[in-house]
Parts: C-alpha cells; sequence; structure tokens
C-alpha cells in the first residue's frame, strides 16, 4: 500500500511528496480512499487465515465489525464483479492522479524561479483546488482548467474571488479562508509576486501559525524587502521547527534571517544565521547525495557565506565559499541541462565569483564571469519576457558588466550596459510601486549611469541622474529607518551628488552634501567595526570632506580628514593584503597627505570616487 501511494506524486528528482503534502494524497483521491481501504482490508482478511473479525465498511465514515466465526462470504461470480468494479474506479482515479501529478510538473518547470518550497506549495494548492472542483465548485473547476493550460495569471483571478468569498464568511471559518489565500499565493507566486505577498499575508493573518503560511510570506516579504514583516513570519516558523515546520521550512527560514540580518549592516550575527540555514542542510544534502534540490540548497548557502566574508574583507575564504557552490552548481546543470532552474543558479554562481574576483582587482577574470552569466540571463529572459526574476537577472548583468568597463576605462561601452539594465528595472519598478527591491534597483542604476556621465564631464546630465537616485532611496530609508542597505543607498547619493558639485566649483552645497553622507556613515561604521565595507565608506567620506577644505584653504580640517582616512584604510588593509581597491585607497589618502604637507594644489584625482552600489 505505502509503495504504491509513494509513487502517485513524485519531484523531478523521483523523491516521493507526500510528507509534505500531508494528507493531500488522501483529499485529492477523494472517494479513491473507500475503494483502496477495501481492497486493502479484503486482502488482509484473507491473509490473517485465524483471525475471525471482519471489518466492514458500511458507508462514508461508518465502520462496523462483525465478531465471531464467519462462514459467509461472496460467491465467486460476485467477487469477480466486485474485482472488476473495483478495478474500473482504481483506473480511473489512477489516470486522476496522473492528471494532476502532469500539472504540478508543468507549472514548476515553466515557472522554476518562484523561490524555494515552490513545488511544495503549489503542489498543496492544485491537489486543493482538484478537491473543491471534484466537490462541485465551478470556479476551481475554471482554475484546474487554466492551470493545466499553465495560465497562471488567469487562474490567480479565479482562486482571489474564491479566497475573497471565503473571508466574508471568514468569523465562522477562518483556517478555511486562509487554506484558500495560501492556494491563491502559491499559484501567483508563480508570476505575480505582488499578488503573492498579498495573498500571503492575508493567510497568516487568518492563520497565524501555520508554517507553510509563515513561509510563503516570509519569502515573498523579504524578496520585497519589506524586513520587519518577513523577519516577524520566519521568527514564527522556526518556533514550529518540530512542530508543523519540517527541515526544509527551518533552513529557508534561518537563510532569510541571514538576508535580514546583512540588510541591517549586522554581518556577525548573518554569518550565524547562514551557518545554522548550512548546518540544518549540510545534515539533509548528506542523507541523500543525489537529490538536486537538497545539493542545490546546500550550494545557496556556500554562496551568502561568501557574500558576508567579502563583506568582512576575507576574499581567500569568500571565494573558496562561492566555488564550492559553483562546484554543485556545474554538476547538476550537466546533467539536466535543459532545466531552467539550475540555469539560474549558475548565473548567480557566476556573479557573485565575479564580485570577488572584482574586489580582488582581477578584472579580466571577472568580466569572464559576469559575461558567462550574462550569457545564461539573455537566453533566460528572452525566453519568458514576462518572467520579472529573469528580466532583474539580465539588469544585474548588465550592471555588474559596466562596472568592470568602468574600471578598465571603457566609459561608452559601460554607458550602453547601464542604460540597458535600467529600461528593464524602470518596467519592473513602475508595475509595482510596493517592492522595494526593485525600486531600490532603479537607484541603484540612477547612480551607475550618474557616475559614468560624470566620469566624461556631462556634469549637469550625471546631477540629473544622481538626484533621480536620491528621490528613490529618500523614500525607501524613511520607509525603513533600519534598513542599514538604504541608509547606506542614501549617503552613496548625498556623496555622488557632492563630488559633481566639487567639480562645477559649488563647494559649499558640496560640504552640505558630504557632510549628509558623514553623519549616516559614522553611525553605520560605530554600529558595527566588523563591518568593512562601512569602514571604508567612512573613509571616503573623510578623503571628500578632506578634499573640499583643502580646496577651500582651509589646510588644517584638510589634514585631519584626510588622516582620519588613512587610519582606516591602512587598517582594512592589514586585514587583508590582497585586496586591490583597498590598497589604492590608502596609496591615494597617503599621496595626498604627502601634497598637502608640501604644500601643493589639490592633484586631479583628489575628488574620491565611491565604489558602485
Amino acid at each position: 500500500m505505502s509503495a504504491w501511494l509513494g509513487g502517485i506524486v513524485k519531484d523531478p528528482d523521483k523523491r516521493a511528496i507526500l510528507s509534505w503534502i500531508g494528507g493531500g494524497a488522501v483529499v485529492v483521491a477523494g472517494g479513491i480512499w473507500t475503494v483502496v481501504t477495501f481492497v486493502v482490508d479484503h486482502k488482509d482478511a484473507h491473509d490473517k487465515k485465524g483471525d475471525t473479525n471482519i471489518t466492514v465498511q458500511q458507508g462514508i465514515g461508518q465502520v462496523g465489525e462483525i465478531h465471531g466465526p464467519v462462514n459467509i462470504g461472496p460467491s465467486p461470480e460476485q467477487i469477480a464483479q466486485m474485482q472488476k468494479s473495483q478495478g474500473d474506479q482504481l483506473a480511473v482515479k489512477d489516470a486522476q492522479i496522473a492528471e494532476l501529478h502532469k500539472i504540478i510538473e508543468t507549472l514548476v518547470e515553466k515557472n522554476p524561479s518562484a523561490g524555494p518550497g515552490a513545488q511544495q506549495a503549489v503542489a498543496g494548492a492544485v491537489q486543493s483546488i482538484a478537491q473543491g472542483a471534484e466537490e462541485g465548485h465551478p470556479r476551481l473547476q475554471e482554475a484546474l482548467d487554466l492551470l493545466k493550460e499553465n495560465k497562471t495569471a488567469e487562474a490567480a483571478q479565479l482562486l482571489n474571488a474564491v479566497a475573497e468569498d471565503k473571508t466574508t464568511q471568514a468569523e465562522k471559518d477562518r483556517k478555511e479562508a486562509a487554506i484558500a489565500y495560501r492556494n491563491l499565493g502559491a499559484i501567483a507566486g508563480l508570476r505575480d509576486p505582488k499578488a503573492a505577498r498579498e495573498a500571503y499575508a492575508k493567510s497568516v493573518a487568518l492563520d497565524p501559525e501555520n508554517a507553510e503560511g509563515l513561509f510563503g510570506d516570509g519569502w515573498f516579504q523579504l524578496s520585497a524587502k519589506n524586513l520587519t514583516a518577513a523577519e516577524k513570519s520566519y521568527r514564527t516558523l522556526l518556533q514550529l521547527a518540530g512542530n508543523g515546520a519540517d527541515e526544509d521550512q527551518i533552513f529557508w527560514a534561518s537563510t532569510g534571517l541571514g538576508d535580514i540580518a546583512v540588510a541591517r549592516g549586522h554581518l556577525n550575527a548573518a554569518l550565524a544565521d547562514y551557518g545554522e540555514a548550512r548546518s540544518v542542510m549540510e545534515r539533509l544534502a548528506g542523507s541523500d547525495a543525489g537529490y538536486a534540490g537538497w545539493q542545490r540548497d546546500l550550494s545557496v548557502s556556500y554562496n551568502k557565506i561568501g557574500g558576508v566574508l567579502v563583506a568582512q574583507g576575507n576574499l581567500p575564504e569568500a571565494l573558496k565559499s562561492c566555488r564550492a557552490g559553483l562546484a554543485i552548481r556545474e554538476r547538476f546543470a550537466g546533467s539536466d541541462a535543459g532545466y531552467a532552474g539550475w540555469q539560474c543558479e549558475l548565473l548567480v554562481s557566476n556573479t557573485n565569483i565575479g564580485d570577488v574576483l572584482v574586489s580582488q582587482g582581477n578584472l579580466s577574470e571577472a568580466l569572464k564571469s559576469y559575461r558567462a552569466g550574462l550569457v545564461i540571463a539573455e537566453r533566460l529572459a528572452g525566453s519568458d519576457a514576462g518572467n520579472a526574476d529573469w528580466q532583474r537577472g539580465l539588469s544585474v548583468s548588465n550592471n555588474k558588466i559596466g562596472d568592470v568597463l568602468v574600471s578598465q576605462g571603457n566609459l561608452a561601452e559601460a554607458e550602453k550596459s547601464y542604460r540597458a539594465g535600467l529600461l528593464i528595472r524602470e518596467r519592473l519598478a513602475g508595475s509595482d510601486a510596493g517592492n522595494a527591491e526593485w525600486q531600490r534597483d532603479l537607484f541603484s542604476s540612477n547612480i551607475r549611469i550618474g557616475y559614468v556621465l560624470a566620469k566624461q564631464d556631462k556634469f549637469a546630465d550625471a546631477l540629473n541622474s544622481y538626484r533621480a537616485g536620491l528621490h528613490v532611496i529618500e523614500q525607501l530609508a524613511g520607509f525603513d529607518t533600519g534598513n542599514a542597505d538604504w541608509q547606506r543607498d542614501l549617503s552613496i547619493s548625498n556623496n555622488k551628488i557632492g563630488d559633481v558639485l566639487v567639480k562645477q566649483g559649488n563647494l559649499a552645497e558640496a560640504l552640505k552634501s558630504y557632510r549628509a553622507g558623514l553623519v549616516i556613515r559614522e553611525r553605520l561604521a560605530g554600529s558595527d567595526a566588523g563591518n568593512a565595507d562601512w569602514q571604508r565608506n567612512l573613509a571616503l567620506s573623510y578623503g571628500n570632506l578632506g578634499d573640499v577644505h583643502r580646496r577651500s584653504g582651509d589646510k588644517a580640517k584638510a589634514r585631519d580628514f584626510l588622516r582620519q582616512g588613512q587610519a582606516i584604510m591602512a587598517r582594512l588593509t592589514k586585514l587583508s593584503p590582497d585586496n586591490a581597491g583597498w590598497k589604492n585607497d590608502l596609496t591615494w589618502f597617503d599621496g595626498q597627505i604627502k601634497e598637502l604637507d608640501r604644500g601643493a594644489g589639490p592633484s586631479r584625482a583628489s575628488a574620491r570616487p565611491l565604489k558602485h552600489p
């Protein structure tokens, strides 16, 4: 019996998923369960020759027993007829289950970037929808028919109507309404993250201790950079460990908390959260080395940890961790080149390794990694213009390549790459004003374009781009003052505007912008002395202020700010001697102080360009 059921629904790695569907197989099968119960009980009665008690299925939900010796039974002809009838019913139900399996498999394969746990959520949702359709719900039947054709947007509209109807009866049965919104979230999450985010939030409000709802809410809130809401759901989910939440959900909750800690600049806390997540996944992946899902999640942990190590300045260990993740992804992507999910993971790994190589000053190798990622991103985005994640991935690849081209002095090609990324981001940000990540992407593109324009002495145009970015980030930073990334971005905007004002000779306004950036950076750097990125940004602010005071003729203040920046960069360079960027920064500070001591005027390289956001 269990072996037969185990083959009903499997994921692409041929692993039974009944464990995370729960009782879904019973629900989806509907009438099949009575038939299966009869067949099994009938077989058991024959096997247990000494057993004189027979369990009889009297009707739905009614079970009775006949006690004592029993000599009555159906005739051979009756048994043959019963077996034929049961066989026919089983064949029909087998076909129905196979059809559901095909729907689930198609939805997941055609929408591979829907986020972790998507297959489980979609499987549960499709089964719940099928059960409602079997019970005669016309809108659920229509939604099921649309899902068969992968028309997720149209199906989501119907599911939303069903969920709203149930919400009006929420006082009667809140859990039923929560199920309806979880179904909507699972299906909408394949294509429409905004609708999914709203649906899961409603499901949690209706049923605040359901692990599936908390998991979905945490993921989509974090994807939109709504950190407080995401943290609340993830921490509640962790409390359900062993009591409703499975280990895969615990892994992603810990990973999500690590992402939140990174966004807030708490690198040690992030490393601890990512470490907890990796421990969970190493245990799962070690139990089945051939299961691609767990191996993929382990590669996520390696990349997350690598990102924190970069921010802490530990580049050798960061590169080692990122390459360990890439090795896993290359192995599985090579065995299934047609699966878009693994191609997405390869894109991420190539980008992460490129980031580390840039930090090490190895621009040619970084460009190779970024361009390898661009090939994948273009192929994915071209195959589905409606997939927001793939479109965003393409914009990231364009920006990363632009960054390297700027460093190599190829400004015209860099601007082309940046503007290609901006077009995508304007479209995404316009489609969902509530998605903070897409808004922040828009800020980042404007800053990059402003930077490359300023490098080409197009100062008026650069100032316009910088101020467009400032407008976006001021709104985000005001929305969540605890989001350290946004505070850092706000400081970048102020400093970039200051750079252009210096070039235009407007030193008084430049000083105001630089000081606004300094206030933020001093606060961030003071909150975490181990965050090397923040320490470097503070040093660059000191450098900018030193430059303005020098140009204004106040050598004493100039020297004081330059020495403060020099001290920070000397400390960082000692921490990570192979960081080429930090070495260049320290060399700049040394040179500026020597020129100041000689009484020389400011050099052409006085105004320090900040690294790209």
